[in-house]
């Protein structure tokens, strides 16, 4: 099943904005030596020198925080580029996933550290209240944490639908990266892949065999891999809002707001910590109903095929 820029799994900014940008950026590379590997480093670098304007942006300009969001936007852009370049050569590899994760992650931290750094440094009050120093840390580390597990979610229900509605595809276990990492060239890559393993192994839990088995057999057979997109698809579509992209859109546009709203980057964190974690966990509740109808379902499945 080819992925269009309207799938389930994409978040919208990135099917409507960043991806189509991003087929400019791979047009004008595709034919020279430029690796996908290459393009993440350069969404890494951008997201890095967009935390640095944040962060110093007051200090060297009351408008250079508007650069920090521009970079910010330009990672989100070459984010989508790797793959898309990757793809356009033929596919890409374990090895790069790996390295758009933790690129990912250095930027989601960097961004985060400075915004702990331009808050100490400026007059933070929220509903008539003053935020001390230590208010200051809590709300950072907060919006963090909040955008690293909901980011994560999206990224386990992601791939989870699209292991049980792609017959092509394999579908995303611990074992893959560990079999990668036995053929890694350096030591530094084989760490990569076995740390990258064990979040996944982390994100799926315990029985990421038996969620592997039925997600083949569910990919199989057109009924139930049909059954399933109907089922989990407005659910994954829910939860992309959750997603990075939605996170560094937030900040992005905070960051651009920062000389007119001084209070910018306060509100950011406000709505990463409470609007997008109460919805959230209303997603919980309705994904947890749909997991449990898909358990009977299945154990009903195993009895008919005992029985018979």
């Amino acid at each position: 099943m080819a992925r269009s820029k309207t799938s389930v799994t994409d978040e919208l900014l990135d099917a409507y904005v960043n991806r189509p940008l991003a087929a400019y950026v791979v047009r004008a590379v595709v034919s020279t030596p430029v690796t996908p590997n290459q393009l993440t480093f350069v969404s890494m670098a951008f997201g890095v020198c967009g935390a640095v304007l944040v962060a110093l942006g007051p200090s060297l300009s009351p408008f250079a925080p508007i650069g920090g969001g521009v970079c910010l936007f330009l990672s989100m852009v070459f984010d989508c580029s790797d793959g898309q370049l990757a793809r356009a050569r033929g596919g890409g590899s374990l090895s790069g996933r790996v390295l758009d994760g933790y690129a990912d992650y250095v930027v989601a931290v960097a961004l985060h550290v400075s915004l702990l750094y331009a808050l100490a440094h400026s007059f933070v009050a929220l509903f008539g209240h003053p935020f001390g120093a230590f208010e200051r840390f809590l709300v950072v580390l907060f919006a963090g944490a909040s955008m690293a597990i909901n980011a994560g979610r999206f990224d386990y229900y992601k791939q989870r639908y699209l292991a049980h509605t792609d017959p092509s595809r394999e579908p995303e276990r611990p074992q893959l990266f560990t079999d990668e990492a036995a053929r890694a060239k350096s030591w530094l890559e084989r760490a990569a892949l076995l740390l990258f393993a064990a979040y996944v192994r982390t994100q799926q839990g315990p029985s990421f065999d038996e969620a592997a088995r039925l997600a083949k057999e569910t990919a199989s057979e057109p009924a139930r891999r049909a059954q399933f997109a109907l089922e989990n698809g407005p659910l994954v579509r829910l939860w992309s809002f959750s997603g990075p992209t939605m996170h560094n859109g937030a900040l992005s546009a905070a960051a651009m707001l920062a000389p007119f709203v001084p209070q910018a980057f306060a509100w950011y964190c406000l709505f990463a910590i409470v609007p997008v974690n109460v919805y959230c966990a209303a997603l919980r509740i309705l994904q947890y109903r749909l997991l449990s109808r898909e358990r009977t379902r299945e154990s009903e499945r195993d009895q008919a095929v005992a029985a018979g």
